[in-house]
């Protein structure tokens, strides 16, 4: 009887160690699982972020007050075709070939028109004689300052016009925009240095990184960008 009972007893022993052997390997399968996915889950975060977005952060005051300086932004580049009003960031030869942030204004086959004397922009399309007057709440200051103008060198067909009064104040500069290119300006107008400028001047196609999404940084700022 007794011997039956320790054979009993050890069996159930046995069993319970079975049991518990197989429980720590059901968990540690799991844990791996686990692993793995978070793995493959990293890679493809990883990958995302290398090829198709990237984290930059804003290097001045020249988007005030749409961006700041400091900002965190997520821009793409997958499939990037910049559009009018887009904010793109863009690599430049001047500027210490530190990238900058801009607004597109104009494309290649339209004419930017800058009015100082009403202080509005004016865009015509490719053969059109009739602009449209930007309407642009995002910009800082609605007075734009002739004295800051600079013209960029311009391409041959392409070269930008200025048209002052008789006391010798610039009235309006007009940028045709080339083929492949963009003009872009910052927001903060009367404090960027930007297509105005021939050290920026007009931007081709493979100067841009990226356009702009989504702001991560400051938190209370977080939201996409426009």
């Amino acid at each position: 009887m007794s011997n039956t009972y320790n054979a009993d007893k050890e069996s159930r022993r046995l069993n319970d160690s079975v049991a518990v052997n197989i429980n720590m390997k059901n968990r540690w399968s799991e844990v791996n699982d686990w692993c793995q996915a978070l793995t493959s889950a990293l890679a493809v975060v990883v990958i995302i972020f290398a090829f198709i977005f990237r984290i930059v952060m804003v290097d001045g005051t020249s988007m005030v007050p749409t961006l700041h300086d400091r900002d965190r932004l997520v821009i793409s580049s997958l499939f990037c075709n910049p559009k009018n009003d887009d904010i793109v960031v863009l690599s430049t030869e001047g500027n210490n070939s530190h990238p900058i942030i801009k607004r597109v204004i104009g494309m290649d086959g339209q004419t930017v028109e800058i009015d100082y004397k009403n202080d509005v922009v004016k865009v015509y399309d490719k053969d059109s004689t009739t602009p449209k007057i930007l309407d642009e709440p995002y910009i800082n200051e609605k007075d734009l300052r002739w004295s800051l103008i600079s013209v960029p060198q311009g391409i041959e067909g392409n070269e930008p016009q200025l048209y002052f009064d008789k006391n010798g104040r610039i009235e309006k500069a007009v940028y045709p925009v080339p083929e492949g290119c963009y003009f872009v300006m910052g927001d903060n107008r009367n404090d960027s240095k930007d297509s105005r400028f021939p050290d920026v001047g007009f931007i081709e196609r493979d100067q841009i990184i990226g356009v702009a999404l989504l702001r991560l940084f400051p938190f209370e700022s977080f939201g996409f960008v426009n």
